[in-house]
């Protein structure tokens, strides 16, 4: 796995190319907790290049993506393969990531998080409550896991589900209007 990394603004694209399996997710983990200290939030992971994805990558960037939105950002992807397509629509976790296909748009969509970003710290009180409540929440949830009361995979897997169950509302609420 091959991990690059480009500068557009507020945006850092991370190219990623070859195959991402569990060793290669550990080290994008590295790499984004570097960028979320230097307040680095706007993630875009290109993944043109990527030939594979499996699952123990895919629970890792669902990790990942958790400790992004707990700093008032977000990860978004760029042209995704099938293959990853495929794994990503396997695990349920394909429609929790705005996807686009190209370079220009995604950049574009991370304008809203701008006011997050300068600075370093969120700019409205809301999201900079809401960044306090994620980072309470993720450290219950670390709390739990130590203790065995739920294991990351079970997390995973109720947070999909309630994720889609979100979605679903969101989608026939917008069908009636």
């Amino acid at each position: 796995m091959k991990i690059t990394i480009e500068e557009r603004g507020i945006v850092n694209i991370l190219n990623l190319s070859g195959d991402l399996d569990k060793a290669a997710s550990l080290q994008l983990e590295q790499i984004i907790n570097r960028l979320i200290d230097k307040s680095r939030v706007c993630i875009l992971l290109n993944f043109e290049e990527l030939q594979f994805i499996d699952s123990q990558a895919i629970m890792q960037l669902l990790k990942i993506n958790r400790e992004v939105l707990a700093s008032g950002g977000a990860i978004k992807l760029l042209r995704p393969g099938n293959v990853v397509k495929r794994f990503m629509n396997i695990s349920r976790v394909f429609d929790l990531f705005e996807r686009f296909e190209t370079k220009v748009d995604a950049i574009r969509s991370f304008e809203n998080y701008r006011h997050v970003v300068e600075g370093g710290k969120p700019k409205n009180p809301l999201a900079e409550r809401t960044a306090k409540q994620r980072q309470a929440i993720f450290k219950l949830l670390d709390m739990l896991m130590d203790k065995g009361i739920i294991s990351l995979e079970e997390f995973n897997r109720e947070f999909n589900e309630s994720s889609q169950l979100v979605l679903e509302m969101f989608k026939n609420q917008f069908q009636k209007v």
